[in-house]
């Protein structure tokens, strides 16, 4: 059984990776799966697209069922299948069969984005939950620095080698069944907001997610790639470490949640996120050398440290113990909303303008947002926060 919470945390902390690593690995992948399988450059976010579309519809539908039936009957399944269709990824044969097993590993992983928070609101206390939260999501950023270079290095023995990161889920899986036992946590009281009104906050808190993802995988994830090699003439990588430098941002700030929010408004620090990866996604587009477009990326990282998070924290506060699954569920829907429209919104814009506009556009959801929540949300909510 995990009762050491040295060893929970490491639980914890495999299953954050794995859910990130389907994503967070693709970067350098994609230029040369677009060149394999002869894929226009609008086309490429389908990889993307077709991975995060199925937890649209099942998260939640996953999180209503996780609250009625517990953790560990979806979590094994979902590692196992998980595996088995990264597997399936890296013997493909065609864009479309590559596509379909996407599609499945998307099924697979719907789950894992949410559970692994459902596991920190078990096993540790509210006093300790944001310092949980904080070091999950530094935890998570080192495996967002780590995987894109692992991957770099991987696609120098074919497009597919990366897809093998993923099947580390299997041994993830046997840890699980012979390791891990249920626990129910009863002390939330006094982490939980108490409110007629948090139905509608945490519908915003659901919004700006979306809006965070939806900059962060349309702009950064999927087309970073190509200024890194179109415009600077870069690496593989140069592409990996962008994503490296994002992280390292990200760990630092993340690190510091805790004491963050003792200090400053959560909601406070949810407009600056979007302030910063403005300021980052300007000086990505006239970044006139790689190293600037890595100082650029540690920015976006210490931006997106103010908002992953934040926004966890935000939405099991604003839940009902007996409905943390579901809300929280609801909150990885919106993740994978903005994560799947990103790249399709920019890969529209791209067809029909240039890489440029694809930043511009970002940069303009950002600024628009920030003054949103600063101007209009923070007045009207501020007091629930305090």
């Amino acid at each position: 059984m995990l009762k050491n919470r040295v060893f929970i945390l490491f639980f914890i902390f495999s299953i954050t990776l794995l859910s990130a690593i389907g994503t967070v690995s693709l970067p350098p992948v994609l230029p040369s799966i677009a060149k394999v399988f002869s894929i226009k450059l609008e086309n490429i976010g389908l990889v993307m697209f077709i991975y995060t579309l199925p937890g649209i519809l099942l998260t939640p539908l996953f999180g209503y069922f996780i609250d009625k039936y517990g953790r560990k009957v979806f979590l094994i399944p979902s590692l196992i299948f998980y595996a088995i269709f990264s597997f399936a990824c890296f013997t493909a044969q065609s864009f479309e069969m590559l596509l379909a097993y996407r599609f499945l590993q998307g099924i697979a992983v719907a789950s894992l984005g949410s559970i692994n928070i459902l596991l920190i609101s078990d096993f540790f206390n509210s006093k300790e939950k944001n310092k949980m939260l904080g070091i999950n999501s530094a935890v998570l950023s080192l495996g967002t620095a780590i995987f894109p270079l692992i991957s770099a290095s991987l696609v120098k023995f074919g497009w597919n080698f990366p897809f093998l990161i993923s099947t580390f889920a299997l041994p993830v899986a046997l840890w699980g069944i012979f390791s891990y036992k249920e626990v129910k946590n009863t002390d939330l009281e006094n982490f939980i907001i108490k409110s007629t009104k948090n139905n509608v906050m945490r519908n915003y808190v659901y919004f700006f997610s979306i809006i965070s993802y939806i900059v962060l995988f349309g702009c950064f994830i999927t087309y970073l790639p190509f200024v890194i090699k179109m415009k600077l003439q870069g690496m593989p990588q140069h592409i990996g470490l962008s994503i490296t430098f994002l992280s390292v941002g990200t760990i630092i700030i993340a690190s510091m949640f805790d004491y963050l929010t003792k200090k400053i408004n959560q909601m406070n620090l949810l407009a600056y996120s979007f302030l910063i990866q403005a300021i980052a996604l300007v000086i990505l587009i006239f970044a006139p050398s790689i190293l600037i477009i890595f100082i650029a990326s540690f920015l976006y990282g210490c931006g997106n440290a103010l908002n992953f998070p934040n926004t966890q924290s935000l939405i099991v506060r604003l839940s009902d113990e007996n409905q943390l699954a579901t809300n929280l569920s609801f909150n990885r829907m919106s993740v994978l909303i903005g994560q799947t429209i990103g790249p399709l919104l920019m890969g529209f814009i791209i067809k029909f303008s240039n890489l440029e506009t694809v930043f511009y556009i970002g940069i303009s959801i950002s600024i628009l947002t920030f003054l949103f929540i600063y101007f209009v949300f923070i007045q009207k909510y501020k007091s629930f926060f305090n």
